[in-house]
């Protein structure tokens, strides 16, 4: 195999919420990427990345999802909730 150099003066590793993934359910805390649907089994968090990236000094840090709690649609009566409708016209959550 060849060694090949890449430069660049920015780089930028799109790791997701798996890099050190830490999962929380009520009090519960525990390490994992997500849960499997309709199964209490979970993907494994990105902890080799996350390890050598930090032996380089490289800085990690954590993002709050902010994902909110799932809901059992069956159980919400929703003729007496208002509609929420989109913004007109759509803001882009990106504007590169």
């Amino acid at each position: 195999t060849k060694n090949h150099e890449i430069t660049a003066d920015s780089v930028v590793i799109t790791t997701g919420t798996f890099l050190r993934g830490v999962l929380m359910m009520g009090l519960e805390r525990y390490a994992g990427g997500r849960h499997l649907r309709d199964s209490e089994e979970v993907e494994a968090p990105s902890v080799g990345l996350a390890k050598t990236l930090a032996r380089f000094n490289f800085p990690l840090g954590r993002l709050k999802t902010g994902t909110p709690a799932r809901l059992d649609g069956t159980t919400i009566d929703w003729s007496v909730l208002p509609v929420q409708p989109t913004e007109n016209p759509v803001a882009p959550f990106s504007f590169l």
